[in-house]
């Protein structure tokens, strides 16, 4: 028997954030203390160093006679 591949763990290295800048043409802006102040993109997601973010697992295993046959 052998358990070539059984699972997947993912795990983040380093902290990221995904942003989506605003589409072109379009100008945003707020007002701020009087002032007219540039809106920041929009934050989409984050994920923290060390995180442990995808998980993928078998859930069905099959005997055959020879390696590479599927069941």
């Amino acid at each position: 028997m052998t358990y070539a591949y059984r699972a997947r763990r993912e795990t983040a290295i380093t902290g990221h954030e995904e942003r989506y800048p605003k589409p072109d043409g379009v100008l945003m802006s707020t007002l701020k203390d009087g002032e007219l102040v540039p809106v920041p993109p929009h934050l989409e997601w984050s994920v923290e160093k060390g995180t442990t973010w995808s998980v993928f697992t078998r859930v069905a295993i099959g005997v055959v006679d020879q390696a590479g046959e599927r069941p």
